[in-house]
């Protein structure tokens, strides 16, 4: 879960990638795209996983999102 961060990281750089060598990779490019699109689904399924295998949280903290009167949501 610590690497959740990365997967974003993906698809900015095939953005940045294909920005820059868009002159040189007319068609190309699209492979660049697919392999960042891939690598940020697997790397969301590893992060869901590692999520699944930590179990439940073993604090919660509650947190009163609106109260109006006496009702309170959250």
């Amino acid at each position: 879960m610590e690497l959740a961060w990365v997967i974003p990281i993906f698809g900015i750089s095939a953005f940045f990638a294909l920005a820059l060598f868009r002159n040189y990779l007319p068609w190309q490019g699209k492979y660049i795209a697919v392999v960042a699109a891939l690598l940020a689904f697997l790397g969301a399924w590893v992060v869901l996983l590692d999520l699944i295998d930590q179990g439940p949280a073993l604090y919660h903290y509650p947190r009163e999102w609106f109260s109006a009167g006496s009702i309170a949501v959250g």
